[in-house]
């Protein structure tokens, strides 16, 4: 699955390209509120000059040379916004939150990982940083569908709830179809697709959540 940075270099003559990503929201920034952004480029210069160009007193910017790892990063998170804004509605206790919030952040490494991308990109700020910043977006296109879907408001009434295309319905599926080809392990993304966003009863997804084979490893 191309990045919008393979696109870029494939239809363009630009090469030196970076991306940003990370848990800053657009509110803290337009408020000058202290945040933090990863800039993520294969060339150093690029994150350089970003940095200089965007770091601030209130404005962190931190590099990273994973540019396809921040890229899928900021894609599953979308993905997996959806997810935690479905577990909050229906009323999901913090332990199991917090259990949700990891293992699906192990999971979208892996499947980081299996598209070129460095696990440990997603275990940092542009992976468990940002979900955890989307979890506290009441606003978020992605947690307002989840909430909306764990109320059992069918897709399509949550998506006008919503108020806008969000791209992460489409990717869904995709990312799934794309895991099972390369025999990469995702049941939480195949939850979403299955389950939630097909409106399955939620006991029936926790179920199958909560029985399916253990891996290895927390």
């Amino acid at each position: 699955m191309a990045t919008i940075g393979d696109v870029l270099r494939a239809e363009t003559p630009a090469r030196r390209i970076g991306a940003l990503g990370g848990p800053a929201l657009v509110e803290d920034l337009l408020a000058g509120n202290p945040s933090v952004l990863v800039c993520g480029s294969r060339f150093p210069e690029v994150n350089a000059a970003v940095s200089d160009a965007l770091t601030h007193e209130t404005l962190r910017v931190y590099p990273t040379h994973d540019l396809h790892g921040l890229e899928w990063a900021s894609a599953l998170v979308g993905c997996l916004a959806i997810g935690m804004g479905y577990a909050q509605s229906l009323g999901a206790s913090p332990g199991l939150v917090a259990a949700l919030l990891s293992r699906s952040v192990h999971e979208a490494a892996r499947l980081a990982a299996a598209a070129g991308g460095e696990e440990q990109t997603l275990l940092g700020l542009a992976g468990y940083g940002d979900l955890m910043a989307a979890m506290g977006q009441d606003r978020r296109p992605e947690v307002v569908l989840g909430r909306a879907l764990g109320r059992g408001v069918k897709l399509g009434a949550a998506l006008a709830e919503a108020g806008q295309r969000i791209e992460a319905v489409e990717l869904v599926p995709r990312v799934v179809a794309w895991a099972e080809r390369l025999h990469v392990r995702a049941p939480i993304f195949g939850a979403l697709a299955s389950g939630v966003l097909s409106s399955r009863p939620p006991a029936d997804i926790l179920h199958e959540l909560m029985t399916g084979p253990i891996e290895a490893g927390i």
